[in-house]
């Protein structure tokens, strides 16, 4: 369904927004996200590898962010996020630059009336430009909540945004990290982790809102490179869906999946990276979930249909549903309720 007139925050939505850290006031005319009629419905879009530096790649990028019109015409979401890998090579031939990059990313959203938000991945990060950069980019949207909780953080974009409930307070969290993208530190391995201060913050955070209601409030998470335990469901027993690779966590476990069994706020975790891989486990309580590829640049070798996730939660009830969704239908649905 397209918005025919944008939503407004409600005076809890600006609070909730100034306790995280961003100013109320730049809020003013940013989407509420809210369950409707007990439900709220997330898209997820993963690793969309647009570019502009040669023709093969405009076409390719031009078909992917049609897929991603499609995708929100189809699914009429309350809320969309990518996680990561989302302009992955160099733009020369694109007038505009990076941020018209973006832009054809963005609009979208715009153009549906979807609010969104970006956890930035590995090759986001190789680009002609700082995080902080490209995220204001990014803000040119009207559809955009993307922002930095604290901007001494590493990347850009760790934040969390509340989902209010039927009494307009909040029934639910949405936690994006950057998943950065290559270690600092030499003979660390492939890909870098989510850092000591993410991890604090996060921390902070959570035990800020159990004190506020009493209670933990119900979370998901988003972020683009797995968690190192994802090794701990990488087989057929345990998992739903296309195991295709093996998956490229970092080689350190910098302790974020501890910290969230230490919290017991967080239903699952979601991310991308690993192109060949859409599957969902369960873990220690938590699940552990891929989207699936929505690009159509970079590998992909498994003949899987370019779409997205849906992830849909209900109101008072801990846990959610999920299922794969391509233009033409659906594919591995999966639950996890507690």
């Amino acid at each position: 369904m397209t918005c025919s007139r944008r939503s407004f925050l409600t005076a809890a939505a600006l609070a909730l927004s100034a306790a995280a850290g961003r100013p109320a006031a730049a809020e003013a005319e940013k989407p509420v996200l809210k369950f409707k009629d007990g439900k709220f419905r997330i898209l997820q879009f993963t690793d969309l590898h647009t570019a502009y530096n040669d023709e093969e790649e405009v076409g390719k990028s031009a078909k992917t962010v049609q897929r991603v019109g499609e995708m929100l015409a189809k699914e009429k979401p309350d809320f969309a996020v990518l996680t990561g890998d989302l302009v992955t090579k160099e733009v020369d031939l694109l007038s505009g630059g990076l941020a018209a990059a973006w832009e054809n990313i963005t609009r979208p959203f715009d153009e549906a009336g979807v609010p969104f938000a970006i956890a930035f991945g590995n090759h986001d990060h190789e680009r002609q430009a700082t995080m902080p950069e490209q995220l204001a980019m990014i803000d040119r949207a009207k559809m955009n909540l993307t922002y930095s909780a604290d901007p001494t953080h590493p990347g850009a974009g760790t934040c969390w945004l509340p989902v209010l409930g039927a009494d307009g307070n909040e029934a639910a969290r949405l936690w994006c990290f950057d998943s950065q993208s290559y270690p600092t530190i030499p003979d660390m391995g492939t890909y870098a982790w989510i850092s000591y201060e993410q991890i604090e913050w996060y921390r902070a955070e959570s035990a800020k809102a159990e004190a506020s209601v009493g209670h933990p409030i119900p979370g998901l998470a988003f972020f683009h490179i797995p968690l190192p335990e994802i090794w701990k469901v990488h087989n057929a027993e345990a998992a739903t869906g296309t195991i295709g690779e093996p998956p490229c966590p970092p080689d350190l476990n910098s302790g974020l999946f501890t910290a969230m069994i230490e919290r017991g706020d967080i239903l699952g975790v979601f991310f991308g990276h690993d192109h060949d891989d859409d599957y969902a486990a369960l873990y220690k309580g938590i699940a552990l979930v891929y989207g699936r590829k929505t690009g159509f640049g970079s590998y992909g070798d498994m003949g899987l249909e370019r779409g997205g996730r849906i992830i849909e939660l209900t109101e008072g009830k801990p846990g959610f549903d999920t299922y794969i969704s391509v233009p033409q239908g659906e594919e591995l649905s999966w639950s996890h309720w507690k």
